[in-house]
This record gives structure tokens, C-alpha cells and sequence, in this order.
């Protein structure tokens, strides 16, 4: 059993002279400890990550989580 990405989208970005930002949301299911080795996985990214926004929502009968995060990358 691991994460599974639900779902994944490029939105809007606003630019900086010389680098652009590239924001872009993600949907995840699956346990905390696979949540966190998700996040783990975008911080060895050699990519820069910034994560803005996370939530998550439980069953509350101790299943997989839905997590939802939005994020920004970088490039130029």
C-alpha cells in the first residue's frame, strides 16, 4: 500500500524578472507515513518546492487520508 495521486494541476503564475513561477496542485490518498514521505520526496527534488497550502481529510475510521496540497516551482 502506498500514496496514490488522485489528481494534479498546472495553475496560473506570476513573474519575477528573470524566473518564473510555475504553481500547481496535487491530490494524494493514502496513509499519513505515505504522506510524509511524499512531502519528503518534493524536498530532495532538485527542484525549489514551495508548498502554500495543505489539507487533509479523514474517514475518521482510520483509513487512507485525502490530502490536497498547492504548491509552486521555479524555473527560468
Amino acid at each position: 500500500d502506498g500514496a496514490a495521486i488522485l489528481g494534479a494541476a498546472r495553475e496560473g503564475g506570476a513573474d519575477v524578472p528573470g524566473v518564473r513561477a510555475l504553481p500547481f496542485s496535487v491530490e494524494v490518498k493514502g496513509s499519513y507515513e505515505n504522506f510524509k514521505e511524499f512531502l519528503a520526496a518534493l524536498e530532495r527534488n532538485i527542484r525549489l518546492i514551495d508548498v502554500e497550502q495543505m489539507n487533509f481529510v479523514s474517514d475518521g475510521r482510520g483509513g487512507a487520508l485525502d490530502f490536497a496540497l498547492k504548491a509552486k516551482t521555479y524555473y527560468y
